[in-house]
């Protein structure tokens, strides 16, 4: 009984991790018609639905393959990205995707959750702020969030762990709301029924397929990928997983959950909202599904009230998510060897601790820029989002083909599916995923707002710089496994000591 009920928490936990990661920022923030969001981007809704559908069936066949690849980690547990990189690779590749993630996505996204946060309680609160509160609140603020909820996920895990499973159930309550639309659809302001224009932004759409082309198409994919982005990371709390089996069926099932999800949520939100946002939805719920020109301005407060209320609930989360998954990275990938740890052993708490640190180094960085651009606080962050999560699947893309090659070479030593259902989800996943990530990238840095192909730039600069320290620093001072495994194990004993001791004392 006990062991059953371990196996459902742990599948939960993975469950939830991938969920809590995808279905956030993606639908809530990233679907609406702001600049670098789905419908801005594709400014036809009915492309945008369309669009979340195709994403989630090419999830759905790369999350098959990677169920193969991360069956070459169900014995010594560290199913990292990196991991699988130097398995199915070699350790200098498996370098690089580590140091990707643990300097820049990962830390990125801390700083961006935790910046959305602050603007979510603000537009809440109604309260508008000069130059000088933006840069004293959004530099402080956010930083307390990182290192609070980094703390909570490096020395009590598994109060993060339960954040995560009990706030993922709580903020699809209101997600659910939304499907109301199906019922009571917005047909005078609605996104589906006709053409607007939003007086914000200046951005235009309309449901005709006449204006549509294959760059606005192409370019509606960013968002998305970052919406996707997520479900993989689920996949390195394996070390810390006791039946190692449920982690493949966890991210399997939280895939097609999220999948499923998205695309019905996208429809329900362009079917009852003026913008395709969360906030326009419940503004025309309040106001009794009347003529949103109509509404009052105790309505619409109402409306902002609760919608962002919900808004800093799921973008708190988001924070709890990256920051459980993320602590993990350095952890195990300096005991594989990945990452050079100068032959030391790096507890869990501290790893979580030194990437939350890399967090505040991106929100004290990106925080001035996006305001010196006269643009929201969190403007940068939200964009290089965009561009971090088309790295993420040109690694996800690598490593697909690298299983593609396995199944020739047999390299490592996996749990092989069909044939058929194996090289078919392959061929397409890569297909797909390549078409979409070269567009990505070209759109990114040929793009006329200059700022963002040089802060691109910036990281991959950063990337590389890192990526070349950590090959000089193995290679004048060779990592030594023995000892970190040794350390490893001082480590554990002596926390054993101190939590026996700390039970006595209870009792």
């Amino acid at each position: 009984m006990m062991k059953n009920k371990k196996r459902l928490f742990e599948f939960l936990t993975i469950f939830t991790a991938v969920v809590g990661t995808m279905v956030g920022a993606g639908i809530y923030v990233k679907n609406d018609n702001g600049n670098g969001h789905v419908l801005g981007n594709v400014q036809n809704p009915i492309m945008a639905i369309i669009l979340w559908g195709i994403m989630a069936v090419v999830l759905v066949f790369t999350i098959i393959v990677f169920l193969e690849i991360a069956s070459s980690t169900t014995k010594d547990g560290n199913g990292t990205l990196a991991n699988w990189a130097r398995k199915f690779w070699n350790r200098r590749i498996a370098s690089g995707v580590s140091i990707f993630f643990t300097f820049i996505y990962l830390p990125m996204n801390y700083a961006f959750f935790s910046t959305l946060i602050v603007q979510y309680l603000m537009q809440a609160a109604g309260v508008e702020l000069n130059l000088t509160q933006k840069y004293i609140l959004y530099l402080i603020v956010p930083a307390i969030f990182i290192l609070f909820m980094g703390a909570i996920n490096s020395y009590a895990r598994t109060v993060g762990k339960h954040i995560q499973i009990f706030g993922t159930f709580f903020k699809f309550i209101p997600l659910f709301l939304v499907f109301v639309a199906f019922i009571v659809p917005d047909t005078t302001w609605g996104v589906l029924f006709g053409t607007h224009q939003d007086i914000g932004t200046g951005n235009s759409w309309s449901t005709s397929f006449e204006n549509l082309n294959g760059v606005k198409v192409l370019s509606g994919f960013a968002p998305i990928l970052f919406a996707f982005n997520g479900f993989i990371y689920a996949a390195n709390m394996q070390s810390e997983t006791e039946h190692r089996d449920v982690v493949a069926k966890g991210i399997l099932f939280g895939v097609l959950f999220t999948g499923i999800f998205y695309v019905l949520i996208a429809f329900a939100l362009f079917t009852g909202s003026k913008d395709g946002s969360v906030v326009s939805f419940f503004t025309y719920l309040f106001s009794g599904f009347n003529d949103l020109a109509t509404v009052s301005s105790t309505t619409k407060n109402m409306a902002v009230l609760f919608s962002n209320l919900i808004l800093v609930s799921v973008t708190f989360l988001g924070v709890n998510s990256y920051t459980l998954t993320g602590t993990n990275n350095i952890y195990t990938d300096t005991q594989k060897g990945i990452l050079w740890s100068n032959s030391k052993f790096i507890r869990r708490a501290h790893a979580g601790m030194i990437q939350a640190g890399i967090g505040l180094i991106y929100l004290f960085v990106w925080i001035p820029v996006s305001l010196a651009k006269g643009q929201q606080p969190g403007y940068m962050l939200d964009q290089m989002s965009n561009f971090g999560a088309t790295i993420c699947f040109t690694i996800y893309t690598m490593l697909v083909v690298l299983a593609m090659v396995n199944r020739k070479t047999n390299k490592v030593e996996v749990s092989k599916m069909k044939n058929g259902l194996f090289w078919i989800s392959a061929i397409i996943a890569t297909t797909m995923l390549s078409l979409i990530i070269a567009f990505q990238i070209y759109d990114y840095f040929s793009s006329s707002e200059i700022i963002k192909p040089i802060m691109a730039g910036v990281v991959l600069g950063v990337f590389v710089v890192v990526w070349i320290t950590n090959e000089i620093l193995i290679c004048k001072k060779p990592i030594n496994l023995e000892q970190i495994e040794l350390l490893k194990i001082k480590s554990e004993a002596k926390e054993s000591i101190i939590i026996k001791r700390r039970r006595k004392e209870v009792k």
